[in-house]
């Protein structure tokens, strides 16, 4: 009873911890929000909470809702924790409910640290009755013990002199029965053997004579046999085939790679370029309104969309040209005998083809992200972006597994099914990739 009433003590004094942040965090948004109002609209953060859960104030709702996006909750969510924690206690959550419960806390910790000296000095009393009645059983079995040696003594003493004439008399008749058998093995034995030898002698014999006929008739068919020649090309030699069907592999994966690569890098280029574009939003805003053309801004990055990308397709071409066949040719030659050195071509047909291709998924991956951003007015672009709004998910309607799972855990969910793009590049480039190793 004590350690449960321990554990309900260390909860309440967590919930109560709780309920304290969080009239503390409303407080605090209470003050901030009248401070970016300019002026004093509420009683207290319950006022503040009526307000939000209400839907009264829109705007006031906005300005919680920005001031806890750091914390990935929204204004409602606030709320609802406010008005759930208000109805596990029964009360309006303020300063002197908090104290109340505190008081009351305090009370069962009082009667808790009562009970438990109570019970230390019964369980004082009842270990020294214990150790008391201890100490004679085992005076009591100090005496049996100590006759209980004495007769084994006696015991073991007539034991063993009868164990060890039992024992003489035993090994007596072991080597006498031994000796018995191993003459009549013996004896059998041998006549085993005589009888082996002498038919083992009659069938080399017959064998013998066997292969003399054998070796007569080989030596005759030698005589008529005429050579035969043939005539193998260089497609039949295992070592040539072999070396075919690794490089047909190797021609194959290399049909197959460049698809993965550039969409890979298509992956790239769209996040590196949306994150850049985000971050020099209001930049673009500022340009747009002091009259630079649409082409202008988006001019920049193509122009560092481009420029990456004609830098990474020479290193890559000169670099993949040269290393590249030197690796693969390195390990055939681990597993074929070829001595003759590997010949570099430089392929700047397929090269321009390439970077042609690649240039025009960069540009036109940083022409769509840049257009999405230049559509709004230089006003809205100045501005930061508001993050995307949460919604409700499909797992929220799944009421017996939702009000399982951890708060923590709510705002991860919520977050990774809101920044879509995010989570489809993300589960595209590692799924692309395991199918490559694979």
């Amino acid at each position: 009873e004590l350690e449960e009433a321990k554990v309900r003590i260390s909860e309440a004094d967590v919930q109560l911890a709780t309920l304290r942040t969080l009239y503390d965090n409303g407080k605090t948004l209470t003050v901030e929000t009248e401070r970016a109002l300019g002026m004093v609209l509420f009683n207290g953060p319950r006022d503040l909470v009526q307000t939000i859960a209400s839907g009264s104030n829109q705007q006031v709702s906005m300005l919680v809702s920005q001031m806890l996006v750091t914390y990935g909750m929204t204004a409602e969510e606030f709320a609802s924790s406010w008005l759930y924690a208000e109805d596990q206690i029964g009360a309006p959550l303020n300063y002197d409910t908090i104290e109340s419960l505190q008081s009351e806390l305090n009370a069962a910790n009082a009667d808790y640290n009562k009970g438990l000296d109570e019970f230390n000095r019964q369980s004082e009393k009842a270990y020294a009755a214990f150790a008391e009645a201890e100490t004679v059983l085992d005076q009591s079995r100090k005496q049996i013990e100590e006759g209980e040696r004495q007769l084994n003594e006696s015991r073991s003493s007539a034991y063993a002199a009868f164990a060890e004439a039992q024992i003489t008399i035993e090994e007596n008749e072991k080597v006498l029965s031994d000796g018995e058998k191993e003459y009549a093995d013996g004896l059998k034995k041998y006549a085993e053997a005589k009888e082996e030898a002498a038919k083992k002698f009659s069938d080399a014999e017959s064998k013998i004579a066997d292969a003399d006929l054998e070796v007569a008739d080989a030596r005759q068919r030698l005589r008529e046999l005429t050579p035969t020649t043939y005539v193998l090309d260089r497609n039949t030699n295992i070592g040539y085939a072999s070396l075919e069907n690794d490089m047909g592999i190797v021609r194959g994966v290399s049909k197959v790679f460049p698809l993965f690569f550039f969409f890979v890098a298509a992956l790239v280029c769209i996040t590196t370029m949306t994150r850049m574009v985000d971050e020099q939003r209001t930049q673009n805003g500022v340009l747009l309104a002091l009259g630079y053309g649409n082409w202008a801004i988006v001019g920049q990055y193509l122009f560092y969309a481009g420029s990456a990308s004609v830098l990474g397709c020479f290193a890559g071409f000169l670099l993949g040209s040269r290393y590249m066949p030197m690796a693969i040719w390195q390990v055939y030659k681990i597993m074929y005998s070829i001595n003759r050195p590997v010949a570099f071509l430089l392929d700047w047909k397929l090269f321009i083809a390439c970077m042609l291709l690649y240039l025009l998924c960069s540009l036109g991956a940083t022409y769509l992200v840049c257009r999405q951003d230049l559509k709004e007015s230089p006003a809205n672009l100045i501005r930061s972006k508001a993050p995307p709004a949460g919604s409700h998910i499909l797992i929220e309607r799944v009421k017996f597994v939702w009000k399982r799972v951890k708060f923590l855990h709510k705002v991860s969910i919520r977050n990774i099914l809101r920044y879509k793009k995010r989570m489809v590049m993300m589960i595209l480039g590692v799924g692309g990739c395991t199918a490559l190793l694979l």
